[in-house]
């Protein structure tokens, strides 16, 4: 019989997560799922490679009309559902492919999902680049084999499938994570991190960080580079606060936003329409979305439409 005095926890100890090393994975050192043990992953295929390479690089249309029409012939059934990571997923990324329908997915324990939709039965890889929430997945066109990934692992990475590497591009202080990512129209790269801080990094570089400010109070959950000025950029808080930069701008002691808008609750994005960039959609907790229109010339931000919903 076990003594009513007996302290169990004295010798428990929860389990210890491994940790991910820093530096370059190679993607057999990290796959998970759908990858068996020495042999070669379907993303390092030539017929990917290939599928990755033929993307639409043409602007996006000002018709909303086609678009719409399109949308409403969506349905969802049974036979184009795919489990793809084993947790909640926190990011996911469509490939701009013309020739293949081609997934990326990340979810809060780190894991990095892959799936290629075929007609007869899907391909469904799962790779572990990060050991703690992956948050952020980006695909830039001028570079359609690299995925960008950022992590509460204080890393970003890059998912380089010509060398089949998962790149360390980048690693913050202990504990203040990377949460999204974009670019300026300069190539210069800002991360949001979840103390409040925005980087301007330039990965090419040795010293990567160009400069770190702090724009907010709480963890920044968007970050979006405006689609035709070159400067300006939206960041979106868990401080309930939507904010329009310019990075001409930045100030080390007191940064002052163009435009702002305030939500009840948290902000958990803030981006603006992807053509012309004169309006900002923002969510939030208080179960609200909101439309603002911005002047183009001063950036002043003026809420348009509220949208309630449960």
């Amino acid at each position: 019989a076990v003594s009513e005095n007996l302290d169990l926890g004295s010798f428990y100890q929860e389990p210890v997560k491994e940790r991910i090393r820093p530096g370059p994975l190679a993607f057999v050192e990290v796959a998970r799922d759908g990858v068996d043990e020495g042999s070669r992953s379907c993303l390092c295929e030539d017929i990917v490679k290939e599928e990755l390479r033929e993307v639409a690089l043409e602007s996006l249309s000002r018709e909303a009309g086609g678009f719409l029409d399109r949308m409403m012939e969506v349905s969802v059934d049974d036979v184009v559902v795919q489990k793809v990571v084993s947790a909640r997923i926190t990011a996911m990324a469509i490939h701009p492919s013309l020739t293949a329908t081609l997934v990326f997915a990340g979810d809060k324990l780190g894991n990095f999902g892959f799936l290629k939709v075929g007609t007869g039965e899907n391909v469904v890889e799962t790779y572990t680049p990060h050991d703690a929430g992956l948050m952020c997945l980006k695909i830039r066109p001028g570079e359609p084999q690299k995925i960008y990934s950022a992590s509460y692992d204080d890393t970003l990475r890059c998912a380089d499938i010509e060398r089949g590497i998962f790149d360390e591009l980048y690693r913050t202080d202990p504990d203040v994570g990377v949460v999204y990512i974009d670019w300026l129209r300069d190539n210069t790269m800002i991360a949001a991190h979840g103390n409040g801080q925005v980087s301007f990094l330039d990965p090419r570089s040795q010293e990567k960080k160009v400069g770190m400010y702090e724009l907010h109070s709480r963890k920044v959950r968007t970050i979006n580079a405006h689609p035709t000025n070159s400067w300006w950029f939206l960041t979106g808080s868990t401080d309930a606060m939507v904010k329009l930069w310019d990075s001409r701008m930045m100030s080390k002691r007191s940064p002052v936003p163009l435009g702002t808008l305030k939500h009840h609750r948290a902000c958990s994005g803030a981006f603006f329409s992807p053509v012309e960039g004169d309006k900002v959609l923002s969510t939030s907790f208080d179960d609200t979305i909101r439309l603002c229109d911005i002047n183009l010339a001063t950036g002043e931000m003026k809420q348009q439409i509220t949208l309630k919903h449960n």
